[in-house]
């Protein structure tokens, strides 16, 4: 067992990405070859969130938080990486400065907002009311009065905002201005309808991120709360997106699974290709 106690792992985690990342986006953007003593090279942009931010997040939830599972900060780390990444690849052109602006080759004040958003999600998305104590809006109260450069809306909790980067300042808005209105189609059964809320909106896009980035994620909730919908319901909308690179089973865990009868489940699904195995009808 290694220890994380000190963050050493996961400054050493971050700053690995931080490189991958700036060598992605100088192969991408020649502009982005600059002297890294540049205030707006995108590696000292990193730096500095890194050192705004993380720190104090992993100390207050070491001080003030409750889990109801064991976790992990550098895993919550890897998260942040992982979901800032996608995000910046969706974003990428809204988070430079206008053309008359020839001194920043980033905008890091959108930059900043988007790490944010991030690190609510992969900090906080895990905490919940426990002990008759909700830690999710704890974390929300700590995070508005702590870092000041970002402000979000004074309504409501961080949960409730993504960011949009397409103007030319970044703006909070509502999960729930993103909900359309929903028609019952009565050929589906009604076990297989989920009818989106702010909520489940928010954790559904946020999944489905780090799901395109290669990166697991664990719901938990209470029997009935509707993960299991709204798992079967992301899943569906990916592979219909994605019909070249994603394919999924259903399998059904419980006290007697095991690892013979997980590969049995799971072979079920395969096919030889030539030399090789992969589902029926392609993908990952």
């Amino acid at each position: 067992f290694i220890s994380d106690d000190t963050g050493y792992q996961r400054d050493c985690y971050f700053d690995s990405w931080a490189q991958k990342l700036t060598q992605e986006y100088e192969a991408m953007d020649p502009r982005h070859k600059r002297n890294n003593q540049d205030l707006y090279y995108i590696g000292n942009i990193l730096n500095r969130l890194k050192k705004g931010y993380i720190n104090d997040i992993v100390e207050w939830l070491q001080k003030k938080a409750k889990f109801v599972l064991p976790i992990s900060y550098h895993g919550m780390t890897v998260t942040l990486c992982k979901l800032f990444h996608y995000m910046l690849r969706q974003h990428w052109k809204d988070v430079h400065p206008p053309d008359s602006d020839k001194e920043k080759i980033l905008d890091e004040n959108k930059l900043e907002h988007l790490f944010c958003v991030c690190a609510v999600w992969a900090f906080g998305g895990a905490l919940t009311i426990k002990d008759n104590i909700n830690y999710r809006k704890d974390f929300s109260d700590f995070w508005k009065n702590k870092f000041k450069r970002v402000k979000f809306p004074s309504k409501g909790v961080v949960f409730d905002y993504f960011v949009i980067l397409d103007g030319l300042k970044p703006v909070f808005e509502e999960w729930k201005t993103k909900l359309t209105e929903y028609t019952y189609d009565g050929s589906v059964p009604m076990k297989n309808v989920t009818v989106p809320i702010p909520e489940t909106l928010s954790i559904k896009t946020i999944t489905k991120n780090l799901i395109l980035m290669d990166h697991a994620s664990l719901y938990i909730g209470n029997s009935g709360s509707g993960k299991t919908q709204l798992i079967k319901g992301l899943l569906q909308e990916i592979r219909q997106e994605y019909q070249e690179d994603y394919y999924f089973s259903n399998i059904n865990f419980n006290f007697y699974t095991d690892s013979d009868y997980l590969q049995t489940m799971l072979e079920q699904d395969l096919v030889k290709q030539g030399n090789r195995y992969g589902p029926k009808k392609g993908g990952k």
